[in-house]
């Protein structure tokens, strides 16, 4: 049998909700997926240990390794480069301003087919064809 597909992808604010136990209904939705389905983009990894270094949230490293123990960290193909080019020429061409962390990110959901558990509203299907989920939600 093999393992599941990552059908989900979380990005950073959303792991800091997460680690802060704060909002019943995210965590539920956290606990009813399977192992496998869930996964953390390298890029939002990266910004946790940049955050957890500066004194952020998820202070220290430690809450970072062990995120990555529950939910596995995905690479970066090398496909998500074309992926990245292409919504980057997209979101240039529209009036939203979006980082580029927040672009490689939606890159690799893109990649995966996978939907990008986030409460932002920045990269919504109809501007960059990114399948979001909002877990704060009711």
């Amino acid at each position: 049998m093999s393992a599941p597909a990552v059908r989900y992808l979380l990005d950073t604010d959303m792991c800091f909700r997460l680690a802060r136990n704060d909002n019943p209904h995210a965590r539920k939705r956290f606990e009813a997926l399977h192992r496998g389905e869930l996964g953390l983009s390298v890029v939002t990894f990266g910004e946790l240990f940049f955050s957890s270094a500066r004194g952020g949230v998820l202070e220290g490293m430690e809450p970072v390794r062990r995120l990555a123990d529950i939910v596995p960290v995905i690479p970066l193909a090398t496909e998500v480069a074309a992926v990245y080019a292409r919504l980057r020429n997209r979101a240039a061409r529209t009036a939203r301003p979006l980082g580029m962390n927040r672009l490689w990110l939606a890159a690799h959901a893109l990649q995966l087919d996978a939907t990008l558990i986030t409460f932002a509203h920045d990269l919504d299907r109809s501007t960059l064809g990114v399948r979001t989920e909002n877990w704060l939600a009711h």
